[in-house]
């Protein structure tokens, strides 16, 4: 399953994901990540631009956001 389900697509606080925004992610990749498994889902995750996301908009962050959730995230 590919899609931007790392954060809320369309909101922006006008400033960079903030320390809360990125455990509250890391809380919910992690819920979806072991229902996938369950499933047997492959997870991608889509990162978008910054005018529709600011989260995860880069190649870059990707690793971060499977590292920090100790879950492997293909992209």
């Amino acid at each position: 399953m590919a899609g931007p389900y790392h954060s809320a697509m369309g909101v922006f606080s006008g400033k960079g994901p903030t320390s809360d925004e990125w455990k509250w992610s890391i809380d919910c990749m992690r819920q979806v990540a072991e229902h996938a498994a369950k499933t047997k889902v492959m997870l991608a995750v889509e990162y978008l631009n910054r005018f529709e996301i600011y989260l995860m908009n880069t190649a870059s962050t990707r690793p971060d956001l499977s590292a920090k959730s100790s879950i492997p995230i293909s992209a």
